[in-house]
Parts: C-alpha cells; structure tokens; sequence
C-alpha cells in the first residue's frame, strides 16, 4: 500500500516505495519492515533491510536511485530542509534536528528497538490516517533520530578502505589490530 501525506509544508510522509527524488533540498529518513530496498548512489550500493534505517541527502553531488523488492514494506519522511516551516518551532528546533541526523551523505542504522516501533507505529497509522497522530509520532522520530549517534564522515571512509582491502585479499587472514 503506497500512501503519501503532507505532514507538514517541509515533512511529508510516504509508505511503501518512495520515488526516485530529484530535489536536492531533501532529506530522506528510510526504515524497512519487510523486504529490500537497493539504494544507488553514484557508483556506490546501499541495501535497507528489515529493522534497518536509511538517512541520506539528495543533493546535486549525487545520483541516487532506488529499486524495491516486491514485498518491500516500509515508511519514509522526507523533509525539504531549505524550508523553515515555523509549524512546530516552538515544540522542536528543525534546524538543529537537521544538522544532528545529516552529518553525512547517507548513513545506514540498525534501529534501536523504540525506533522500530515507533516507525510501526506511523506505517500502521498511514492505513487509516489521522494526520494529528502522524504529526504527533512524526516529531517524537525526529527527536529519537537526532539523539541517536551516527558514523562519522571519516568513520565511513574507512569502514569502506577497510571492506575494499578484505575484498581484495580474501585469502589472506587478518587481525582486527592489523587492519586500523
């Protein structure tokens, strides 16, 4: 069941597939209940799978594409983070939820047990909406994500050297010591 609700003038929220974004003012916050979603981006892949969460921005230094496995379930808030929608101002900074969830360009996360259920929450929600519920639950995600600790930039970096130089000696044999 594909369902988009406009939240908010800068937050909307989507179940199911989300389609390919061309802005590139967006901020994508992904999770995955059943299924596979193959994320493409530049020349790199990105694979959201069930319990898992996504949060990329889609910008003009990137390419991104999706592609959904047929049973793909999943909830996403896309928040345009140009606009400062003054909605909520009083209840939560958007500004800085921003900057605390987008420190990268994308980042994948194994959501904790409260994000997932909340996340469940707002995808059972989406079946019947009450927008005033999804406002609520919408918000509480922001707040959850922004205190959630993500990798660095740099940590990513060499996660990525790292996988490259193990994929290129697989037969060789390696401490954990030896390959920082």
């Amino acid at each position: 069941m594909k369902r988009e609700i406009q939240l908010f003038p800068d937050i909307k929220l989507v179940s199911g597939a989300v389609p390919d974004i061309a802005d590139e003012n967006i901020l994508e916050i992904s999770y995955c209940m059943k299924g596979v979603c193959e994320y493409r981006i530049n020349s790199g892949y990105y694979y959201l799978i069930p319990e898992n969460s996504i949060i990329l921005r889609h910008d003009t230094k990137s390419e991104c594409h999706t592609s959904y496995s047929p049973n793909y379930c999943g909830v996403s808030i896309l928040i345009d983070s140009c606009r400062k929608s003054a909605d909520f101002a009083d209840i939560l900074d958007m500004s800085a939820v921003i900057k605390s969830i987008h420190c990268t360009e994308q980042c994948l996360l194994t959501s904790a047990k409260k994000i997932q259920k909340l996340f469940s929450d707002i995808y059972n929600e989406c079946i019947n909406p009450k927008t005033s519920m999804l406002r609520i639950k919408t918000l509480e995600m922001l707040m959850l994500l922004s205190e959630q600790k993500t990798v660095s930039r740099e940590q990513q970096e060499l996660i990525l050297k790292v996988g490259d130089f193990i994929c290129r000696n697989i037969s060789d044999h390696y401490t954990m010591t030896e390959l920082k």
